[in-house]
């Protein structure tokens, strides 16, 4: 007898969430009753109870996998490991502080099916960090559109997130394409996956209905601040950038105006994540590094000044090309993190 394909495969990155992991696995568990799935989770060496954890509720459930990295790897790594590992016709990406809202997964995968959709996208809640599941909440209305790209997922205010963790992508489709995250980035993995998976195509569909609950938590590692953690973030900048170059130089994009965009950005990015470091040799020798490489000084845009967000970052971007501006802004960045760090 045959064994019956696996429908959704969730895959599900741990590292140091002890509090949070079996909130997030019980609403994963849940979902996964009413369709065949298999839960993949890669513990990334945590120093909590997270593997423990992880061995005491896989014992009971028959449909979890827990993979344990030889040492720490980062997020991207683990996803790239569980999504190797997956079996599904579908991939959920989850993070293990959060929840999968309920009611939703059976009714995205039966419309990627009908619609033979690459990637079904719904939107996202913020849930407070005390934030427990009741029963009784559930999606019972969704309706399903076409998208020319992948919809960033939005929240009741309006907040958009260029987050993966909001829908089904298709297995095959991901695997074909030799897509994966960009192991060497600890942010903004991804915005360049979501760009990445756009450059091949994918028939997409989304709905508005809320399909994930996004945890707000101060302990989240996004949350953290370290000398260390800053300059990874300014080298998952250059990743981003040199990615995006990549893809300009050998014409293997869809819209060449948007690529532009992205590329005066990541510039834009690089430039302020370097002014951030509080380590002065390191600041030195990379902004030479840059200079060298044609990254800096980056050219004046006025549109900077009317970018979404932060208006200091706005002014900043626009300011930063000149090269006194930079150096009084890394001592101001740098003073004001080493007070906070200390």
């Amino acid at each position: 007898m045959a064994l019956k394909q696996i429908e959704v495969s969730f895959c599900i990155p741990v590292y140091n969430v002890s509090a949070f992991l079996g909130d997030c696995l019980e609403s994963v568990l849940a979902e996964a009753k009413n369709i065949s799935a298999e839960i993949i989770c890669v513990d990334d060496c945590s120093s909590d109870d997270s593997w423990s954890l992880l061995q005491t509720i896989s014992s009971k459930n028959s449909n979890m996998v827990c993979i344990r990295n030889e040492c720490n790897k980062g997020v991207s790594y683990s996803r790239n490991r569980a999504l190797a590992s997956a079996c599904g016709k579908y991939v959920w990406f989850v993070d293990p502080d959060d929840l999968l809202y309920p009611g939703t997964v059976k009714t995205f995968f039966d419309n990627a099916e009908r619609e033979k959709a690459d990637i079904i996208i719904g939107n996202y809640e913020r849930v407070e960090e005390s934030f427990r599941i009741s029963g009784g909440a559930e999606n019972n209305e969704m309706v399903f559109k076409s998208a020319n790209c992948i919809p960033h997922p939005v929240d009741s205010a309006g907040t958009t997130m260029c987050a993966i963790w909001a829908g089904l992508f298709r297995t095959e489709f991901l695997k074909q394409n030799k897509l994966s995250f960009h192991e060497n980035m600890i942010a903004q993995e991804d915005t360049l996956f979501y760009y990445e998976v756009e450059q091949c195509y994918p028939r997409v569909i989304k709905t508005d209905a809320v399909c994930y609950l996004y945890r707000q938590r101060k302990s989240s590692v996004m949350h953290r601040r370290s000398e260390e953690r800053i300059e990874q973030y300014y080298y998952s900048m250059r990743i981003m950038l040199e990615v995006y170059l990549d893809y300009l130089n050998s014409e293997k994009y869809r819209d060449r105006e948007i690529l532009t965009e992205k590329i005066h950005h990541s510039y834009e990015n690089v430039c302020s994540c370097l002014a951030q470091c509080t380590d002065h040799s390191f600041v030195r020798n990379n902004l030479k590094e840059i200079k060298n490489l044609g990254y800096y000084p980056y050219p004046f845009r006025k549109a900077a000044l009317q970018q979404k967000g932060s208006k200091i970052k706005a002014v900043l971007d626009f300011l930063l090309p000149i090269e006194p501006c930079f150096w009084i802004a890394h001592f101001i960045f740098a003073n004001a993190i080493k007070s906070r760090l200390e």
